[in-house]
């Protein structure tokens, strides 16, 4: 299996917000997160990784 790391476009955040469900819920076992009445975790600030210099999502 190939993988390869990308850099992720503005246009691809609905993409990255649903994989950070899948991070946030491994790190519960380090973590106190809890899930919302939606069934997700609290949303995660992505928008800096579009608007702040050196912040990046790959």
């Amino acid at each position: 299996m190939n993988y390869e790391i990308v850099k992720v476009s503005q246009e691809n955040q609905e993409t990255l917000r649903n994989l950070i469900q899948f991070y946030i819920y491994d790190f519960t076992e380090f973590i106190d997160a809890h899930v919302e009445e939606d069934g997700r975790f609290g949303e995660y600030p992505l928008q800096d990784y579009w608007t702040e210099n050196n912040h990046f999502a790959y």
